[in-house]
């Protein structure tokens, strides 16, 4: 086990020097393409060492994926407090539901006969065609800032679409806070007491925060305390088999509605952005199995999302706005998955250990990285267009 964990540990080093060196030039040169580039470094490295993790690994690696998954959710509830929910018309709303929704039926619909065909258990279908279908909801708000970084944002689509990202992220977490225990209850009644309980944790943990830190002055002592919140609320999760995302995310939301103090959270937590990135995405990578119909059929479907996002656009703000210059440049941004799409995988693998799950995962990892790659000659089409 101690050379699994050295292994381990040299993987993370080597990850973190190759993606903050190596490409240090390229980064100021272009901050999108040297994302994509540090999205492929990660994933080469996880993979060359995809066969040397065991179960016992999986098993005492598990309480720091779980606290990495808690602060994916307590960072996007920090985004999402009822003062931002009615900053937003209810054209806005419509049309991210609406998106949300043709994205998850779509996907659902075109990957339950693929699984079964495949695997030939309607169960097990059903349950990996939830889990692709929910990944694909969310817009990556890292493509939409990324370009208006660029300087594509001028255009008040770009807010407009660094708004939907966030939304669509939430909405994810909503879909699988509500789906997720109806695979893990027995009946009815059971599947009420698991969302209600996962509620009520996080509802208590969400009001203990609120008051904890509402007199700190000192910023190692606000640090500390979200991080505990996050460490307990993480904690009770994984006990009692409770979704951390979503309990997490419904305690950001709570202290961002009810504290003045969420701008402090979110700066205590930024930080944190890139060393739980890199946790997911190498636990995702050393883990995986390769189906290459499941990679094939979820990348076919990376072209058919994006002209579903297009359609929803369209139509509730018609042709003459999709054509515009602003609209046009930012479009690239939609294609990419967020990081919620293959830390779904790894949830299913921790709810599920099982060759099935790990073969969703590996959909879902490449997926991620073939969006990205999708998006990067995109935006090169894009600027080549605008320089003739």
């Amino acid at each position: 086990m101690d050379g699994i964990l050295l292994t381990f540990v040299i993987i993370m080093l080597s990850v973190v020097l190759a993606s903050r060196y190596v490409f240090k030039r390229f980064r100021s040169k272009n901050f999108f393409y040297y994302q994509v580039l540090s999205i492929l470094i990660v994933a080469v490295i996880a993979l060359s060492f995809n066969r040397v993790m065991t179960e016992e690994f999986f098993r005492q690696t598990s309480p720091l994926i779980f606290l990495s998954m808690g602060w994916l959710g307590l960072y996007s509830g920090l985004f999402i407090g009822f003062q931002d929910i009615r900053r937003f018309n209810i054209t806005v709303w419509k049309y991210a539901i609406t998106d949300s929704l043709l994205i998850f039926i779509f996907y659902l619909l075109v990957m339950i006969p693929v699984i079964w065909s495949h695997h030939q258990n309607i169960y097990m279908s059903l349950i990996g065609a939830v889990t692709i279908s929910l990944a694909a909801v969310e817009i990556s708000p890292l493509a939409v800032s990324t370009l208006r970084h660029l300087g594509r944002g001028t255009h008040s689509f770009g807010v407009l679409l660094q708004s939907l990202s966030g939304m669509s992220g939430i909405f994810t977490i909503i879909f699988l806070g509500f789906i997720s225990p109806i695979f893990m209850s027995t009946g009815y009644s059971d599947f009420i007491l698991h969302v209600f309980l996962q509620l009520l944790l996080a509802v208590i943990m969400g009001a203990i925060a609120v008051y904890a830190i509402h007199d700190l002055r000192h910023s190692y002592e606000f640090f500390i305390w979200i991080i505990a919140i996050l460490m307990i609320t993480s904690g009770l999760a994984m006990a009692f088999h409770f979704n951390a995302i979503f309990m997490n995310m419904i305690v950001g939301v709570i202290i961002a509605t009810f504290s003045h103090r969420r701008d402090s959270a979110r700066r205590q937590l930024e930080p944190l952005e890139k060393p739980v990135f890199l946790i997911l995405l190498l636990f995702a990578g050393l883990h995986l199995r390769i189906d290459w119909l499941m990679i094939s059929v979820t990348t076919i479907l990376i072209f058919f999302r994006f002209f579903i996002k297009i359609f929803s656009f369209r139509t509730f703000y018609g042709t003459g706005m999709v054509n515009a210059p602003g609209v046009k440049t930012l479009a690239p941004a939609v294609v990419p998955f967020g990081n919620l799409s293959f830390t779904i995988g790894i949830y299913l693998l921790i709810l599920f250990p099982s060759e099935f799950s790990q073969t969703v995962l590996g959909a879902l990892f490449f997926q991620y990285i073939f969006s990205f790659t999708i998006a990067s000659f995109a935006v090169r089409g894009g600027q080549q267009e605008t320089e003739e």
